[in-house]
């Protein structure tokens, strides 16, 4: 907290000083204020104190005591200085008696010229200000020109010299007396907080006004607390400050500049949960925009290309195969005969679809629409688990497209789009689905296993849900069950008769068969069109079938749970594992009402999610990082973007301009989980002591094991090895990845230590061993060591934010400062692919896998 007062200054000159303060300021208080030092003489018409008495042992000879109204004073002081002090505001007339010759006053409120003269009239001799005169001789010699005095002004003082005794009235008037002008103590230089909490003190009633808007008002006791929005991004925040009375009348306006700083670890931190990872460019706008412009921005991006993942899983095709796939990509696309993969069912689109993942999320603008698709793919689940996918991936393509497609839109026309999608159809087994009949005596009855999930995984849970997502309890005690098996087999019925277009029979599911990236297509003989009841809500018969699935998605979104229960999920798969009940009911809220009434708004609950107090405060690790996420933020970090041109074995044509990437196999690769449950348990909670009596619960912890962190260790330095632009491997069967990194930023940074310039040679290097390099100062530091700790700093700086201990960066520097005089690299041809495979490529695996950066 910053604190502020409320207070009128008197600025005193080195010297003498002729003042007028409307404050009962006593000697004491302007020794404190002034400095007894400082202060040497106070000089009023009757009452004086003079230092010079108190060091001559004549203090006796001193009178004043206190500043009295209505008198002026002359201060003499060493040094020039500002006292603060409280304006005393008159709510009732006031006077002063004048005696007939010179009078040193201190006006208890403002008069002007013509005011004073209306009271005084020839009595009035002169008035001598500081700065400003009135004299009656100027007037009667004709040089009223020379008067220049037009009203008092406090807290100054002046001498009036009137013929007579009199009385001087100060009157009270319509209220025209602005608050005094709020000042800052203690000014706020710097922060890097989103907002910056003040206390002011003041006059009892005014409003407190910043850049235009009401903050608050001061309280009985003269204080009021604001707070200063200091959000956005980096640069100087300007704040106007004023006071209000009750009659509108302003104070002279405060003006407080605050210096707004965004750390690389908040940045960092922040992108790496909004984005498939922080990069120079992403860190340089957020710092820039900060959190709000910078959602906001992210938010007004339209879904462009559309088809995004299809598009590319074409395009990638059409470049490995080309005489597999011969038409466009846009006649692939259109809803037409023209299906593509249908008489193919290429072994490698499992490739080319992970590929078009992969390459999505390292290059697309929109990243926050992108990572909240790939969310909302851990809770609306679908996955190579169904056979069919495994040579018809394209229908996971699609599927992508889809929660791109409404990554910010409405939860119900997710559902909807979702429910008609060929892959849904196929992957939770209600395409084909039937009506109710019999087979010689056996009757049967249509699948139930979407009808199932959509409710338990994709919007209501099991169990009734408070709106903070902890479970209702009956008189007992117990849990209460959001549906029953009646539900189940209701719902059933709705999805019967859809069946994926262009397929050679009803239901038939074969590699060549079918069109599985265009929405399931109505039988209306396989249909069941009578009334359902579902949740205790009737859909009438004599509906379409489309009508009908739309009903029962409403039934599905007026359900108190969804809320609650997707907000909960969706805040767990970005921000945090274990956010609060509180935390879970603001998000819910707004899952609920949009604040213009709409229910379902992603896009305002995305943003609830990441605008949220619980994010920004709690600063300690809040989730476990997905070894998929870690895997994207490194390829991020170093700028992973397509191969412009490479040859594959086997072809005799080069591959132009793509990225292709395998399957990593890091246990949640994106539309790979083992089954619709994903690929971790919510509820899941380690086996340890700290978490099991906390109830913390860990679900991204419980696939990584001893083997998959090894994979992960291994995985990362032989891909970032591989793929460097300066030194590409592109040859190689389809097995082997083909992008490209950029590591000039380490490259440049380890050269100019090492030689103090950048010229790509790396001549020092030339077969000096540790003790043949004369670099080295008095510690034994060379320029090799300090090339590798500066490369550390860099690495750290840009995986973590900085975060790495001091400790943890010495450990490392240990480990790696020798491999600058191993034989493999001083002795190499190519010292720069040594440099990079043997230096820059470990350090940076040792700190992408470590603990810090693999929690956030």
């Amino acid at each position: 907290m910053t604190t502020c007062t409320y207070a009128e200054t008197l600025s005193l000159e080195n010297g003498w000083n002729l003042v007028g303060a409307n404050s009962s300021l006593s000697l004491s208080n302007l020794k404190e204020k002034i400095g007894a030092e400082n202060l040497q003489v106070i000089q009023g018409q009757k009452k004086t104190y003079q230092k010079s008495y108190v060091d001559d042992g004549k203090e006796f000879l001193n009178s004043f005591s206190v500043l009295e109204k209505g008198r002026g004073y002359w201060i003499k002081v060493n040094n020039a200085v500002d006292v603060e002090y409280d304006k005393t505001i008159y709510s009732s007339e006031e006077s002063i008696d004048l005696i007939a010759g010179w009078n040193l006053i201190n006006p208890p409120s403002d008069l002007n010229i013509s005011e004073i003269m209306s009271q005084l009239g020839s009595t009035l001799e002169v008035i001598q200000g500081v700065s400003s005169t009135y004299q009656k001789a100027y007037v009667d010699e004709g040089k009223e020109f020379l008067n220049n005095f037009k009203e008092f002004k406090e807290p100054q003082g002046y001498w009036l010299k009137v013929t007579a005794d009199t009385r001087l009235h100060f009157p009270v008037t319509s209220d025209t007396i602005a608050p005094l002008k709020p000042r800052l103590t203690t000014t706020p230089i710097s922060t890097s907080d989103n907002e910056e909490l003040v206390e002011i003190q003041g006059e009892v009633g005014t409003t407190v006004w910043v850049n235009g808007e009401k903050k608050g008002t001061i309280a009985s006791n003269g204080i009021v607390t604001i707070t200063l929005d200091t959000s956005g991004g980096e640069g100087t925040k300007t704040f106007s400050i004023v006071l209000r009375d009750a009659s509108s009348n302003e104070s002279e306006v405060l003006t407080v500049n605050i210096e707004k700083y965004i750390s690389d670890a908040t940045a960092i931190r922040f992108l790496n949960k909004a984005t498939f990872g922080a990069n120079k460019k992403s860190l340089k706008v957020f710092k820039e925009e900060g959190v709000s412009i910078w959602l906001d921005e992210q938010l007004a991006l339209p879904n462009r290309p559309t088809h995004r993942h299809l598009r590319r899983t074409i395009d990638l095709a059409k470049k490995f195969e080309p005489s597999n796939h011969t038409a466009t990509v846009e006649e692939y696309l259109a809803d037409n005969d023209t299906v593509f993969n249908k008489n193919v069912a290429s072994f490698q689109m499992r490739r080319y679809q992970m590929s078009a993942w992969f390459e999505t999320a390292m290059s697309d603008q929109d990243q926050l629409r992108n990572k909240m698709a790939y969310a909302l793919s851990q809770i609306i689940v679908e996955s190579m688990a169904d056979p069919i996918f495994t040579r018809r991936a394209e229908t996971l393509a699609d599927y992508f497209d889809i929660l791109t497609k409404h990554a910010f839109g409405n939860y119900k026309d997710l559902l909807l789009e979702i429910s008609h999608s060929s892959s849904m159809s196929l992957y939770l087994t209600f395409n084909g689905n039937r009506k109710t009949y019999q087979d010689g005596t056996t009757t049967i009855y249509p699948d139930e296993n979407y009808a199932r999930e959509i409710m338990q995984l994709f919007t209501i849970g099991l169990h009734q849900l408070n709106l903070d997502g902890t479970a209702k309890k009956d008189a007992q005690g117990n849990t209460i069950p959001t549906y029953t098996q009646e539900d189940i087999t209701e719902i059933a019925r709705v999805f019967t008769g859809w069946d994926i277009q262009r397929n050679n029979r009803y239901g038939r599911i074969t590699f060549t068969g079918g069109d599985l990236t265009h929405p399931i297509e109505l039988t209306e003989e396989y249909h069941d069109a009578e009334a359902k009841h579902i949740l205790g809500v009737s859909i009438p018969a004599g509906l379409s079938a489309s009508e009908e699935m739309e009903k029962f998605i409403d039934i599905l979104m007026a359900h108190q749970n969804v809320a609650p229960f997707i907000s909960k999920q969706l805040i767990m798969r970005l921000v945090k594992s274990n956010p609060t009940p509180a935390y879970v009911e603001r998000v819910a809220t707004v899952f609920n009402d949009n604040g213009e009434g709409v229910k379902g708004d992603l896009k305002a609950v995305v943003k609830a999610i990441f605008l949220d107090q619980e994010f920004w405060n709690d600063t300690a690790p809040q989730k476990f990082k997905e070894p998929t996420i870690a895997w994207t933020q490194l390829l991020r970090a170093f700028n992973a973007h397509n191969y412009d041109n490479f040859k594959v074995k086997g072809k005799d044509f080069n591959i132009t301009d793509a990225f292709f990437i395998n399957e990593p196999n890091l246990g949640n690769d994106p539309s790979r989980a083992f089954s619709v449950f994903n690929f971790y348990d919510n509820d899941y909670i380690p086996n340890d002591d700290y978490f099991k009596a906390n109830g913390l619960v860990t679900p991204e912890l419980q696939i990584q094991n001893d083997a998959l962190l090894i994979r992960l260790n291994n995985y990362f330095a032989y891909n970032l090895k591989r793929q460097e632009q300066r030194h590409p491997n592109g040859w190689g069967n389809l097995g082997r990845d083909r992008y490209l990194l950029n590591a000039d930023d380490e490259y440049n940074l380890v050269e100019k230590e090492l030689e103090g310039s950048v010229d790509k040679h790396f001549e020092s290097l030339n077969g000096v061993t540790r003790n043949e390099d004369n670099t080295a100062d008095a510690n034994g530091v060379t320029n090799r060591d300090r090339a590798v700790k500066a490369l550390i700093e860099l690495l750290d700086k840009k995986l973590t934010g900085s975060r790495t201990s001091e400790i943890k960066k010495e450990l490392l520097f240990e480990h790696f400062k020798e491999a600058f005089y191993e034989n493999k690299l001083i002795r190499a041809d190519d010292p720069e692919l040594k440099i990079y495979e043997n230096i820059i490529v470990p350090i940076a695996v040792a700190i992408a896998t470590s603990e810090i950066n693999m929690v956030e």
